[in-house]
């Protein structure tokens, strides 16, 4: 009888994914796939022990070699194989099973050898050689376990069949050996779940010592035969817990340096621990954690945050296993660190329940490759000036092996239940799945180590496949702050709920490293606008030898800082100290040290970190920067700014794309946007533990798991902004509060002249005049309901026949398609004033400046608009300042005739369009001044209503000859020259004030 008709015939006494496994194996074995192992990866309860039975005794293989990494394991295994499992488990009393011998006498003649790893390092060279040759199989069991040396040199050199059976198929463990990558079979935790082969455990978190009594007296009295596992610590706490349990239950516990009493039950092995009667609490460390089988244990305390995913899953594995139809629970002390891990292992598990087994077990065949590339080399190689041992990340010594050339380290801030043993297994889970080989070091100095190779394809082939492997140093170090990272790779830490992480340490905190002396030079500089930046930057980098002193620093206080780059200059004048200070991720870099030893990268942190919390002057060109507010403002949210531009390109969602871009967005009780085909629904949600808000799907979006990772992806850094009605804004997790604009220094920003120039064949001709003709100083085409027909006033005075709904629209003038909906033309001419005319409606609030030459065929000189472009920005303040008490100088005079009220040919009313009405008359008071100046400063401080400043320039300007004259700047006339350089600084200074400018000229 064969192989597989022993199943056919065994069948109803064997688990089904036992059957599974073995015939797996059978079509690996007729592939005689020697160089690479067959792979069985099957949860703790779900039947391991018996498919090695199973592939030991039925297969061809004369001489087996079962190797396990415990003694108690190798105990179990032998009693299971040498009989149990065919004559107990599934009662076959008949088959002839093959002779079982343990431990490292391999000369016994043909059958089952049951070894560990730790007999098999005893072997000499030539020992292990002759295991090499003499076994047909080789059969790991548990091969999740740490590998061995030994194993190494056993599976890459024997001719031998291999196969690997694991509970938890970790890539670092299984690159070792080697496994195929055609044959394998996976039957994963959620499969044996379905399959009613073990049971999933409930979790229930407990946070003292009598709600965690009350819980297990509760569930062991429902039950006389059910068992309590108690994993503890430390040695310490098992005494605790024993002294706690043991009044209660018959407790034993087990830990090597416990002094053995029977009267007490402490023992230093299992196996006596498990005689005891009537036992109904078993305390342990980790001797319980793998090869032990106890079914009647279903309930399982956790005492603490366990160190790793591989840990957790071993102790949860005790109590899974079915019995009695009793649901298995998990009893977790550690404000659910442990718990966070388990669902970590389930997404993993589902991964590869989903189809992802044969992807994952691909995988495997790159981590194989890379250690390949690497065993090819040496074991010395000179290089570099000197020689160097080849690197083995199994036997790697952190401590004197590691050097970071940078220090490169983002200081993080942490929830109150962070937990970094959960921090670094969600870590490893997430590499790991990724496809990377990942390898954890423990009891490094007081820092979390972690060592990953990521395997990409070089760019430069399209067809082509080259791996081009790349090894990251991630280091983690808890401070009292928060957590400081250094990542090589790049990862991004802050505002990650995963990790229990919250925002990164602000940058006002981190800029006290520009304190640690008293001279320092600020190198660079980046910020990030606050308010609604329609016609300046979103952001600004400023770069020099020394920026505190080089430039007015005004103007930043429209600006929140993100980075900075600093000198900190000793007593000596020398440089003591140099950082990058970045505020989206915390992420200070030191520029002037390198070559860290790991203890060198310990002590900085503290360093760092003490000089963050001591705090410090960090001078005024930082502080001169928007600084947060205290309160969340009351006022209404106007808009939102959503900030895409760090996506590689466009990005599809559902029936649309998201381009990388900003996006300004209307906000009314949510955020809609249309993403080029697909409506995207969002609302804003204000987190009053961490005070920064966050989005959400909602609406027609709710619950659409590919617009998922918009949420995500906001939530990070600072990629929303929120304006208000107020004018505060909202940034990376801060409120600012904007200043008044006419307070600050304006500096020059680059911007293309060109676009501020608006052609318009009005404004060339021989009868155009500035306000009217003249005949003895006096405009005597004027009269009481109009300005002179031949004058650029009249041209805008035309706007106010949008007070009258027939107007035609061509009668409007050439000026009503730059103002639609006008609703205020006023003429603020003569004496102190802000323009000569101030136009308005609910969406704009514009000032005009009148100039008027007599040129027949005008260029593009600097004089032709030098005196009212002057005349504009010196007035700007008027146009956005919210001071309503700063009045025009000549405000007393609106409500009087134009241009005065002792003129020979007056305009009765200079409100050309106030309040609906066209050619309004003022009473002889000044309310309708009144009225009208409060809906200007309303309008002007409105994030609503764009402010612009118009210059007309008729007769004396053509937008066609600066245009001209610029395109070759070598033969460009000096006099356009100068156009450009006073039309540049216009704009610079309406940019940094939100200000549009438009230069109406002649053609």
């Amino acid at each position: 009888m064969d192989i597989l008709e022993y199943l056919d015939s065994a069948k109803e006494r064997l688990r089904s994914c036992q059957l599974e496994a073995v015939r797996s194996f059978v079509a690996y074995a007729d592939e005689n796939e020697s160089d690479r192992a067959f792979l069985i990866n099957l949860p703790t309860g779900a039947g391991k022990t018996g498919v090695i039975s199973l592939i030991s005794h039925l297969s061809s293989a004369s001489k087996i070699l079962v190797i396990c990494h415990r003694k108690a394991v190798k105990d179990q295994l032998f009693k299971e194989i040498s009989k149990k499992f065919f004559r107990i488990t599934i009662k076959d009393a008949d088959f002839e099973l093959k002779k079982t011998y343990r431990d490292s006498n391999f000369e016994q003649g043909e059958g089952i050898y049951i070894t560990s790893f730790q007999k098999l390092t005893m072997l000499g060279d030539d020992d292990l050689d002759q295991v090499q040759k003499d076994f047909d199989l080789i059969i790991v069991d548990e091969g999740h376990s740490e590998p061995s040396p030994v194993w190494r040199e056993i599976i890459r050199q024997s001719s031998a069949m291999k196969v690997v059976i694991t509970a938890t198929p970790y890539r670092n463990d299984l690159f070792e050996l080697n496994v195929s990558t055609e044959h394998f079979y996976v039957f994963t935790f959620k499969d044996a779940v379905a399959a009613d082969v073990i049971t999933e455990p409930f979790y229930e978190q407990i946070t003292d010592e009598p709600s965690l009594l009350e819980r297990i007296k509760k569930y062991l009295d429902t039950n006389d035969r059910l068992k309590c596992i108690i994993k503890c610590k430390n040695i310490d706490d098992i005494q605790k817990f024993h002294e706690l349990l043991s009044p209660l239950y018959t407790t034993a516990s087990v830990h090597e340096r416990l002094e053995i009493d029977d009267a007490q039950n402490k023992f230093k092995r299992v196996g006596p621990a498990l005689k005891i009667e009537n036992l109904r609490i078993i305390i342990h460390q980790h001797k319980l954690d793998e090869g032990i089988d106890i079914p009647e244990a279903k309930l399982l305390v956790l005492t603490y945050e366990l160190g790793s995913g591989r840990e957790l899953v071993q102790a949860v594995g005790r109590i899974v296993r079915n019995y009695e139809e009793a649901q298995p629970l998990v009893l977790d002390l550690s404000r659910g660190a442990n718990e966070g891990m388990w669902e970590g292992y389930l997404k993993f598990d589902y991964y590869l329940a989903s189809g992802g087994a044969s992807e994952f077990v691909s995988s495997l065949s790159t981590t194989y490759l890379i250690e390949s590339f690497l065993e090819s080399f040496p074991k010395y190689s000179y290089f570099d000036g000197k020689f160097k041992e080849r690197v083995d990340l199994n036997y790697l010594s952190p401590e004197d092996d590691l050097k970071i050339p940078n220090a490169s380290v983002c200081f993080v801030q942490k929830e109150e239940d962070f937990s970094l043993p959960l921090l670094m297994d969600r870590l490893y889970w997430e590499l790991h799945g990724a496809g990377a080989l990942v390898k954890s070091y423990e009891g490094v100095l007081d820092l979390k180590v972690m060592i990953y190779v990521e395997f990409n394809s070089s760019k430069f082939f399209s067809n082509k496949l080259f791996f081009e492997p790349k090894l990251h140093v991630i280091i983690v170090k808890e401070i009292d702050s928060g957590v400081a990272i250094f990542d090589s790779g790049g990862g991004r830490y802050y505002n990650q709920e995963k990790y229990r992480l919250r925002n990164a340490i602000h940058i006002d905190k981190l800029t006290a490293l520009a304190a640690k002396t008293k001279i320092r030079q600020i190198k660079e500089t980046h910020a990030r606008a606050i308010g609604q930046a329609v016609r300046r930057p979103e952001t600004v980098a400023l770069k020099g030898q020394d920026l505190d002193g080089s430039r007015s620093s005004q103007s930043n206080s429209r600006y929140a800082l993100t980075m900075v780059k600093v000198d900190n200059i000793g007593l000596d004048g020398k440089k003591d100290s140099s950082f990058y200070i970045g505020a989206r991720s915390g992420r200070i870099v030191d520029q002037k040290e390198s070559n860290f030893t790991l203890y060198d990268i310990s002590q900085w942190i503290d360093a760092i970190s003490e000089c963050i919390e001591a705090g410090g002057n960090a001078g005024r060109l930082i502080k001169s920067y928007a600084q947060p507010i205290a309160d969340k403002p009351d006022a209404n949210i106007l808009s939102v700014l959503l900030d895409f531009t760090e996506l590689d390109g466009p990005t599809l969602i559902g029936q649309g794309e998201i381009h990388a871009d900003f996006l300004y967005i209307d906000y009314d009780e949510g955020i809609i946007f249309d993403a080029h085909g697909e409506t995207i629904a969002l609302a804003l949600v204000f987190r009053d533990d961490t005070s920064c808000f966050e989005v959400k799907l909602c609406g027609i979006s709710n619950k659409k798991e590919d617009q998922q990772w918009i949420v995500e992806y906001l939530n990070r850094g600072d990629r929303l902004k929120i304006l208000y009605e107020d004018g505060t804004t909202y940034l990376g997790g801060a409120f600012y509060k904007l200043a008044l604009p006419y307070e600050m220094g304006i500096a020059a920003q680059d911007s293309f002249s060109g676009n501020s120039l608006f052609p318009l064949v009005e404004m060339l001709n021989s009868n155009l005049k500035e306000k009217g003709h003249v005949n003895d100083h006096k405009y005597y085409r004027t009269t009481k309901d109009s300005f002179d027909p031949d004058s650029i006033f009249h041209l805008i005075d035309k706007l106010k026949g949008y007070g009258d709904p027939a107007t035609p629209l061509g009668e409007l003038g050439p000026f009503a398609q730059y103002i639609p909906g006008c609703d205020l033309v006023l003429c603020t001419d003569m004496g102190v004033e802000p323009g000569d005319f101030i136009l308005s409606s609910p969406e704009k609030l514009c000032f005009v400046h009148v100039k008027c030459g007599d040129a027949r065929r005008p260029k593009s000189s600097a004089g032709a608009i030098a005196e009212v472009g002057s005349q504009a920005i010196k007035n700007i303040h008027m146009l956005v300042s919210s001071n309503k008490k700063i009045k025009p100088g000549n405000f007393s005079t609106w409500h009087q005739a134009w241009p005065s009220n002792t003129a020979e040919y007056p305009l009765d009313t200079r409100f050309r369009l106030a309040n609906g009405k066209i050619n309004h008359t003022p009473p002889t008071d000044d309310s309708l001044s009144k009225n009208v100046w409060e809906l200007i400063c309303k309008r002007r401080t409105s994030m609503r209503c764009k402010k612009e400043i118009w210059i007309l320039a008729g007769n004396s300007f053509s937008a066609k000859h600066y245009i001209k004259s610029m395109e070759n700047p070598l033969t460009c006339q000096p006099a356009s020259i100068q156009a450009y350089q006073l039309i540049e600084d216009w704009l610079s200074t309406a940019d940094e004030l939100d200000v549009d400018l438009k230069i109406f000229t002649a053609p």
